[in-house]
């Protein structure tokens, strides 16, 4: 009996029967469209930081994209931001082609991101009216068209994408093109959502006033949940679940973020931007003060300059009350001060990359690069009356156990498939009752 470990390629990854090569303990793949594209100088240093003829590379750490070398050829590819020579990624297998880090095998197209605008009529009329959404599409949306994509919400759309609105402009499409192209954040959807006459009442939980009458954010949610997400989900391709869906918003849009997420079990991602708890005392008495832990992962931020008693002091006073309730710093709870900034979009622009990469980290999803270039070892545990694998998993890919018991046909029989891994490189094992016969092959296989 032997034991094998081997890759699905996902649809429209690079065509073409690869060629291994074994350097270091590391397999490179090699095929001829990898040699035409590499005659192109599109590359990528791999553990020595030097260019071999594969292009995924394992980062001995971070930014260390700087010195690239092709036939003993120094080369400086800068990022497209000016003044930076690094790239800095948190990824363990990177993949670089025109100044963009990728963790899987991407199109030859150029990275453009593109914005596209609706309308979407409201079932909460009149208290919530219908309004218009710009959608932010990411790097290769359409040609990557096997792809699913997490789904950031942005409150106050008109001030989101540029040209901005009359308070000003967060730019950010531009935040997450940065992000996206350094391997900080995920390829994600965003969705800005305008505001209305109405914003001092729909950003504003229930049974508190922030001086223009009773909030009502339960019916601005019910609009975001029931109307604006579910036209996203039907039109684009997402990925649904609470885990891949985030919200975000700045002053009483950070309140209503924050609201979003422990109100319901939608939003599991929350960028709360100088967040205007003055507005919502009893939100925070009943669900931050004495409130127990969501699941949700946190962002909280607030400018120097904002006003000691109104702004900074509430922030601190919550982030407080959430790690009492059971949060942990810097991991599902994140606090940013802006030194020397105010109350406004410039510095809400200024803090989005952080908040975006932090919020929607590229180590979030599975890493196919790392799952064909760096296959993990299996050590066989048992093999007696049953057999047990144990191997270093990748986050949030599935491991299946696969069976062939003739060897004579390319039909492979599932046995187990590996709960997804909430952690990098994280043991797992899968087992089977089943015993091949003379000539059988078990093999585990992954795929998005």
């Amino acid at each position: 009996m032997s034991v094998e470990l081997q890759q699905r390629r996902r649809a429209g990854a690079r065509s073409g029967q690869p060629r291994g090569l074994q350097s270091g303990g590391w397999r490179y793949v090699v095929s001829d469209r990898l040699r035409e594209q590499h005659r192109r100088k599109r590359w990528v240093g791999d553990l020595h930081r030097e260019f071999r003829a594969s292009r995924a590379c394992r980062r001995p750490n971070p930014g260390d994209f700087r010195d690239k070398f092709f036939d003993h050829t120094q080369y400086w590819d800068h990022t497209p931001i000016p003044g930076q020579d690094n790239y800095y990624t948190r990824l363990d297998v990177a993949f670089l082609q025109d100044g963009n880090i990728y963790n899987y095998w991407p199109p030859a197209n150029a990275p453009v991101s593109r914005i596209e605008t609706n309308f979407i009529t409201s079932s909460w009329q009149p208290a919530v009216s219908s309004r218009t959404v710009r959608i932010y599409l990411p790097r290769h949306y359409d040609q990557n068209a096997a792809k699913r994509y997490p789904v950031l919400y942005l409150h106050d759309g008109q001030n989101d994408f540029r040209p901005g609105g009359a308070f000003g402009c967060w730019y950010a499409e531009d935040a997450a093109d940065h992000m996206i192209s350094l391997g900080l954040m995920r390829e994600a959807i965003l969705v800005a959502v305008d505001n209305t006459d109405s914003r001092l009442r729909e950003y504003v939980p229930p049974g508190d006033d922030a001086g223009f009458g009773n909030g009502f954010a339960q019916l601005y949610l019910n609009f975001l949940v029931q109307d604006v997400k579910p036209y996203i989900d039907i039109r684009y391709r997402t990925l649904p679940d609470q885990a891949n869906t985030a919200v975000a918003g700045s002053s009483l849009g950070g309140l209503v973020s924050l609201y979003a997420g422990l109100a319901t079990n939608v939003f599991g991602k929350l960028g709360c931007f100088s967040t205007s708890f003055w507005a919502g005392t009893n939100f925070v008495n009943q669900a931050i003060r004495d409130g127990q832990p969501s699941g949700c992962r946190i962002y909280l931020d607030c400018g120097t300059l904002e006003g000691n008693l109104s702004m900074w002091r509430p922030m601190w006073e919550a982030y407080n009350d959430l790690l009492i309730d059971g949060y942990a710093a810097n991991d599902d709870l994140f606090v940013r001060a802006g030194i020397g900034q105010g109350h406004n979009e410039a510095a809400w622009a200024a803090r989005a990359p952080e908040a975006f990469a932090y919020l929607l980290n590229a180590r979030d999803e599975g890493n196919l690069l790392a799952a064909l270039e760096a296959p993990p070892e299996l050590i066989l545990v048992s093999s007696n009356s049953a057999l047990a694998l144990r191997f270093t998993a990748l986050k949030d890919l599935p491991y299946r156990l696969q069976i062939n018991n003739s060897l004579l046909t390319s039909a492979w029989s599932p046995i187990q498939t590996n709960a997804f891994q909430q952690a990098m490189w994280q043991l797992a094992v899968v087992s089977s009752t089943n015993r091949p016969g003379v000539m059988g092959v078990f093999r585990i296989e992954t795929s998005p």
